[in-house]
């Protein structure tokens, strides 16, 4: 790499050295080249550190290593954080074990559009069982989209400028994973969002619907699972 690279892209990984395969093999096949790849790891014990040192045979792909390591973090958000810390380039995009670029011109193809936005984001694909749906996001966003959904990090370039001054401070809980797995630990980090960064009059008003949104989703499941028991018993 000549200069500082456009894209730092930054992968965690623990214990998932399948997972990281895939995603090595794909940063490595991309035509664009103005890139790093900065790889975390968290002690790993399956085999992930062989994947990187195998990787890295690979001239080519060495060249844009810029940084890894392997040792024990304070889990996923604290590894994106440190990640952060090693990025040169003018966007981070957070490429964690497992997760693919859509195709070996994908870096070339949203470098082609010269954007100088704070953070742009793209379509994501979802795969799970050998079946892959597009996640379509709109045009354009507001406050209130960010707090009931957000976009997916695979799919989304930050300046690394803003990345370094807003690290991750997710609540993390040791036993579940993250907190998105905790409903409760959910509601508190959305409270603490909206205290820190909407008026009062409309926080009562974005947590009514949230709430709503719980009783929504909590609903769909109990169907979902009726359904598999009915056509199971027929």
């Amino acid at each position: 790499m000549n200069g500082s690279p456009l894209f730092s892209i930054i992968t965690i990984n623990y214990n998932n050295k399948d997972g990281l395969k895939k995603t090595v093999d794909s940063v490595a096949s991309q035509t664009f080249r103005s890139f790093e790849h900065i790889i975390i790891d968290g002690g790993s014990t399956d085999g992930s550190v062989d994947v990187i040192k195998e990787a890295l045979q690979n001239k080519d792909y060495a060249a844009q290593v810029s940084h890894w390591q392997s040792e024990k973090d304070g889990g996923i958000y604290p590894a994106m954080n440190k990640g952060v810390e090693y990025a040169n380039g003018k966007y981070c995009l957070m490429l964690n074990s497992g997760d693919w670029l859509s195709g070996p011109k994908a870096l070339e193809k949203a470098a082609a559009f010269g954007f100088d936005e704070d953070f742009v984001y793209c379509d994501a694909f979802f795969a799970a069982k050998g079946r892959k749906r597009r996640i379509r996001y709109p045009n354009h966003v507001s406050g209130y989209f960010f707090f009931l959904r957000g976009f997916c990090h695979q799919a989304t370039f930050i300046k690394t400028s803003l990345q370094k001054k807003n690290p991750y401070s997710s609540v993390y809980d040791a036993e579940t994973g993250l907190s998105s797995a905790n409903s409760e630990l959910q509601d508190k980090e959305y409270a603490a969002l909206l205290d820190k960064y909407y008026p009062k009059r409309v926080q009562e008003d974005m947590l009514y619907c949230l709430k709503k949104r719980h009783c929504f989703l909590l609903f769909l499941r109990k169907v979902k699972k009726f359904l598999k028991r009915f056509f199971k018993f027929l």
